[in-house]
């Protein structure tokens, strides 16, 4: 997934975002999260999450 995909990413920027939302899809696939609604159920509960409550927020299964 990795080299091949990086060649057409047109910046060195780029290829890391790219490489930051693979990590994530492949930490959702396993760990058996839907990465949409887990996004969305973050994005809802974050402002009213405590710093040291964040590692709570990560998408890994509860």
């Amino acid at each position: 997934l990795g080299r091949k995909n990086y060649l057409f990413a047109r910046s060195h920027d780029a290829a890391q975002w790219a490489a930051v939302l693979y990590s994530f899809l492949a930490t959702c696939k396993a760990n058996e999260v839907e990465p949409h609604q887990w996004l969305r159920n973050t994005l809802q509960i974050i402002p009213d999450t405590k710093v040291n409550d964040l590692s709570k927020l990560l998408p890994t299964t509860p």
